[in-house]
């Protein structure tokens, strides 16, 4: 097992802040672990505190993948883990392309997430098999109804309840562009309320009912 100096854990979620910091505190993986729950601070604490990870919680509406992956690339050598539920193969790609050293998946077992730990602070790139999502499966309606990529993110965001301003902040595009989206989604999917969308994004495998069931 390698041990390294410091993690440093963004989330605004309290539960996965504490879950996070109880697997790699019974692991032994970190001497020490820092939490933090925005933006701001994150800047502040990763440039004096040079940690060896980063750990983001990709479902996060206060962290932006992208500019975390940005702003660490630019100001430190740290290595950043992403944690996310599902993602298609081409999705993982990019990630690693964009810098990401470890993906990894909320439903792997205590050993798999070791294991991934592991792989990283050995300097290797590790991607948790259980984030594919079957594309086969999962795109068939999509592509028949000719839903892009773009409206198929924005469904997804709609589905976890985030409203026009909140998805228009995470995707670094205008209201007036979300709700654009919306209404050729609504128009593609022959339904005039969000509720459609939802169960649409619940049906076509985009989003898993936990992801807003107790919302």
């Amino acid at each position: 097992m390698i041990s390294r100096n410091t993690a440093l854990v963004l989330s605004d979620v309290y539960l996965f802040q504490e879950c996070v910091k109880a697997l790699l505190s019974s692991a032994g993986l970190y001497d020490h672990i820092l939490v933090v729950d925005s933006p701001i601070e994150f800047e502040e604490v990763l440039q004096k505190q040079n940690p060896d990870t980063v750990i983001l919680d990709a479902a996060s509406i206060v962290f932006r993948v992208e500019k975390v992956l940005a702003f660490v690339d630019f100001t430190t050598r740290a290595d950043v883990v992403l944690f996310a539920d599902k993602l298609e193969r081409k999705e993982c790609e990019k990630l690693i392309e964009r810098g990401a050293k470890g993906l990894m998946s909320r439903l792997s077992s205590e050993g798999t997430l070791i294991k991934g730990f592991n792989q990283v602070n050995a300097k290797e790139v590790f991607v948790d098999k259980n984030l594919y999502v079957e594309e086969e499966n999962s795109t068939s309606m999509l592509e028949e109804l000719k839903i892009s990529t773009r409206e198929k993110e924005i469904i997804k965001l709609i589905a976890q309840g985030l409203i026009n301003k909140e998805i228009a902040d995470k995707l670094f595009i205008s209201t007036h562009t979300v709700n654009t989206h919306r209404k050729n989604i609504m128009a593609k999917l022959s339904i005039n309320n969000t509720a459609g969308i939802v169960l649409f994004a619940v049906k076509e495998g985009i989003v898993s009912p936990n992801e807003f069931l107790f919302n």
